[in-house]
């Protein structure tokens, strides 16, 4: 005669995909009563899984939606929040490069003063990429450098 198990047994017995492993298979030892739970729960998780997996697909769709809504036709962001977004994680990398993008794509003016505030406000920006710009020996990145530029006195 099989023993009663306990609830924490039952929801231990492991299935994928409508394949029971090697634990599960031997549903024998498990009363009547067992083996409609376990096939209950079995179905629960199946019908969970496979709301789980239309979810990411949504997630998925408004993601794209999401992502699209900031950029042009061209595929260009265009907005100037992404802009600086984007414009900072290049800066992060490369600092001259990540300035580069920014007055290219206008977002920053190419004077001293514009840099600094840039610099100065560090909106997700490394202290090291900071650091770098600054120490490079450019005239202009010196002229960025003074401390005065970055308060408004």
């Amino acid at each position: 005669m099989p023993t009663e198990r306990s609830t924490s047994s039952l929801l231990s017995i492991q299935s994928y995909g409508g394949r029971s492993s090697s634990r599960a298979s031997t549903t024998t030892n498990y009363s009547q009563s067992e083996q409609d739970a376990l096939r209950e729960i079995r179905q629960e998780k199946a019908a969970l899984l496979l709301e789980i997996r239309s979810l990411k697909d949504e997630i998925a769709d408004c993601s794209w939606i999401i992502e699209r809504l900031d950029v042009d036709e061209d595929g260009k962001p265009n907005s100037e929040r992404q802009i600086m977004a984007i414009g900072r994680k290049k800066f992060n990398l490369d600092p001259k490069k990540g300035l580069e993008y920014m007055l290219e794509q206008k977002v920053l003016q190419h004077t001293p003063e514009d840099v600094a505030k840039f610099l100065f406000a560090g909106e997700g920006l490394t202290k090291t990429a900071i650091g770098i710009y600054l120490g490079e020996p450019d005239a202009f990145n010196q002229k960025v450098s003074y401390p005065h530029r970055l308060f408004d006195w």
